[in-house]
């Protein structure tokens, strides 16, 4: 056997030797149903026992008092801690009983005792667990009282008989099976329960209607086989036997869940004592807490608990949703896919820029296959001495496959996983090395899954990667998390606000999300918690108005205002309303316009386009004379002596699509790429008339519309800043 927390032998290899001498039985952890009707039973007759002992009569449920408190032990519990339980909760309602008795002035002697569970002050968590709402299959091969036992809301019953192609049960979750094993001789009863038994591993319950001699059914298991217990029940037990397994079905759902999570249920225990109904023991403030793990001292258990993310809470990475839920779907049922031959995918790596929300999906991931999620970000890994690293490395996988199936989450993997045939230092090849054994088949076992989800800020595209080859294929998929669109964007703005009392108009909150191209949802939600922080400290109340939104906004992105005098504002205004006029009237219309300085710039003209990937050639010109309009409308406004340094960043953008246009795309005559090291006198010539052909059409358009360019400017020095609605209403 294997120690659970060390992977080691308890016994050493001479002491096994020595006991190899006859047949190897191996006892396996009995299931919670199993431990439940033990526990039960012991109870039933603890409570006997005390009647007949003392003549008093004990009223309780057994079967809710076990399972209270086998959920109260979580999965660590055995035999042996949970009758030492039912004894000392049984021993210390009487004694209590008897304080309680005496406090009030009763006689010692009193004839009546009782133990209620009641679930009026649990946590709401605590509450659902005693109202089990799970649905389990169970597969049946008995009568028609069977089948009437199994009528219930939370049991689907799937009948088979002699003419069931046993070969269709591993496509079928079947939680549990029942057969009547009268007609034992039938060659398809013992292939059922080999089916089942053997090759699907399936709790299988077998019984009798009539009395059988030796067993020929065995219950096998990964590491032996054990006689198969088989009662003689008579038709009216049957019904008793059925629910019971029903029972343990359903105790199952609930253990499988809260003790992956790491979990107990824990509760008080008030004493009272009435003259008529007698002592009464109430368990009672029923609340699910962390468990604490004996293995690890004092501190809280090393392991993940199920995140309650859902994919419906996460806003955009709509892509990558869709193929986390195919992997947890494999993930969440692996069993039935490793019978039908299916390999279970080890991993995934989500890449995108930061604040895409990769954390979220890999939470969301774990929630929705219903496993523990572990947590670690690389820089942990970066030891000081060498080979501590992957030691822990080791360790977290150790633990991880304790605890299968789970998910282990690493964040910033590029920390570690950096390419080895270009990085020099040796102690992060070793980091490397340690996470690809444990990844690879040599140490993740099927039988103990563990999935692997690492994030990143790099591509991992061939030719563009840092990170290690072999590294990139121990992952099945490779998922880019793409930047929220303004649909996505503005409901993100929607959601967050709704939280707050706030004063923003739908049609404000549009209009950023169309000005925040190229964010990312991180990024928006700073500004929210910035601009309801400020309107806080202004106003004492927690909310937020359009102007912090807007400024908060406009001061994350580009800066803290300056402040300049009327005559750079008036140039300001004039340069910007020529880029808004040429935009609109060449059908690039301004989402926002602004002068309000900040950083290194005087103003700008925001365009949103993130939709558009593909330019013509004319959609090209056209945002070159869009971005020359601003020198255009200062040379027609002022004349040449009013040229000033304002249309730096202008003439660089046009200069630069110009280029794109001769050397990249191929637009002016040619199909011919040329590296933008090879410019010569002709290609700079060229350059220069098409940038002095569309800087004469801003000009031209300009003077045409002078009086709305100057309307557009008036309009911006008294405003500072004109959304899209405000320059069409000009411009019209």
């Amino acid at each position: 056997e294997i120690h659970p927390v060390t992977d080691k032998p308890f016994f050493t290899t001479a002491l096994v030797s020595r006991f190899f001498s006859g047949k190897v039985i191996m006892f396996n952890k009995l299931r919670p149903e199993v431990i439940h009707k033990i526990v039960t039973r012991d109870i039933e007759e603890r409570a006997g026992f005390y009647e007949s002992l003392y003549g008093i009569k004990i009223s309780l449920d057994p079967s809710e008092l076990a399972k209270l408190l086998i959920l109260n032990q979580g999965e660590n519990a055995d035999i042996r801690s949970l009758l030492k339980a039912s004894k000392e909760v049984l021993a210390q309602c009487m004694s209590c009983g008897v304080e309680a008795a005496t406090d009030k002035g009763a006689p010692l002697l009193f004839d009546r005792v009782s133990l209620e569970i009641s679930t009026e002050d649990a946590s709401r968590e605590a509450g659902e667990l005693f109202e089990c709402k799970t649905k389990s299959r169970l597969l049946l091969y008995c009568g028609d009282t069977e089948m009437t036992s199994c009528e219930s809301d939370r049991v689907e019953a799937l009948v088979v008989n002699e003419e069931t192609d046993l070969r269709s049960l591993g496509e079928l979750d079947i939680t549990a099976a029942v057969i009547n094993v009268d007609e034992n001789k039938s060659p398809f009863v013992r292939r059922l329960f080999d089916r089942l038994a053997k090759e699907l591993e399936v709790p299988t319950y077998v019984y009798s209607n009539k009395s059988v001699g030796r067993s020929h059914f065995y219950y096998y298991v990964k590491n032996g086989a054990t006689q198969c217990y088989s009662p003689v029940l008579s038709k009216e037990r049957v019904e008793d036997f059925v629910k019971g397994i029903i029972e343990g079905l359903d105790l199952s759902n609930i253990t499988g869940t809260l003790f992956r999570s790491c979990k107990v249920v824990e509760y008080e225990v008030d004493y009272e004592y009435e003259e008529k109904s007698g002592a009464c023991a109430t368990l009672h403030g029923l609340k699910v807490s962390t468990a604490m793990d004996p293995r690890h001292g004092s501190g809280f258990v090393d392991r993940g608990q199920i995140p309650n993310v859902k994919y419906k809470d996460i806003i955009g990475a709509d892509s990558a949703k869709a193929e986390l839920q195919i992997a947890s779907r494999y993930v969440s049922g692996y069993k039935r896919y490793l019978r039908q031959g299916v390999r279970i995918p080890r991993g995934i790596l989500l890449e995108g820029e930061p604040g895409t929300g990769k954390t979220m999906l890999a939470k969301a991931f774990a929630s929705e296959a219903g496993i523990p999620f572990i947590q670690k970000n690389a820089t942990e890994f970066l030891i000081k001495w060498v080979g501590d690293g992957a030691k822990a490395i080791r360790e977290l996988f150790k633990t991880a496959r304790r605890y299968s199936p789970c998910v282990v989450f690493i964040d910033e993997i590029d920390v570690i996983a950096r390419s080895r045939s270009n990085s020099g230092a040796e102690h992060t090849h070793s980091l490397v090395n340690a996470f690809l054994s444990e990844m690879d088949g040599f140490a993740n076992r099927n039988d103990r899954p563990v999935f692997v989800i690492c994030a990143t800020n790099f591509s991992s595209k061939k030719g563009e990667s840092y990170l290690d080859s072999a590294f990139l294929r121990r992952f099945d998929k490779r998922i880019t998390v793409e930047l929220p669109s303004a649909p996505q964007r503005e409901e993100f703005l929607k959601k967050a606000l709704s939280r707050v009392d706030n004063s923003v108009p739908a049609q404000v909150i549009s209009q950023l999300a169309k000005r925040t191209v190229g964010w990312s949802l991180a990024d928006l939600g700073l500004v929210v918690q910035n601009a309801i922080r400020k309107y806080e400290d202004k106003n004492g109340l927690l909310g937020v108005d359009s102007d912090h939104l807007i400024e908060e906004l406009e001061s994350f992105s580009d800066g803290e205002k300056r402040t300049r005098n009327e005559q750079e504002i008036r140039k300001t205004a004039v340069h910007e309303a020529g880029h808004a006029l040429v935009g609109a009237y060449l059908g690039i219309p301004p989402v926002h316009t602004t002068i309000v300085s900040r950083g290194s710039f005087g103003g700008y003209v925001y365009t949103a386009d993130e939709e558009k990937t593909c330019y013509t050639k004319k959609e090209l010109l056209n945002k070159i004379c869009m971005a020359l309009a601003g020198r255009a409308a200062e040379c027609l406004e002022y004349g040449e002596d009013g040229i000033n340094t304002g249309a730096a960043s202008d003439i660089k953008q046009a200069s630069s699509l110009v280029r794109s246009m001769l050397f990249d795309y191929g637009m002016d005559g040619g199909l011919l790429y040329f590296e933008r090291e090879k410019e010569n006198d002709s290609f700079i010539k060229r350059a220069q008339e098409i940038l002095n052909q569309q800087y004469e059409a801003s000009k031209a358009i300009l003077t045409e519309n002078r009086e709305k360019l100057l309307s557009l400017a008036d309009a911006l020095v008294s405003k500072n800043s004109l959304s899209q609605e405000e320059i069409e209403e000009i411009l019209q």
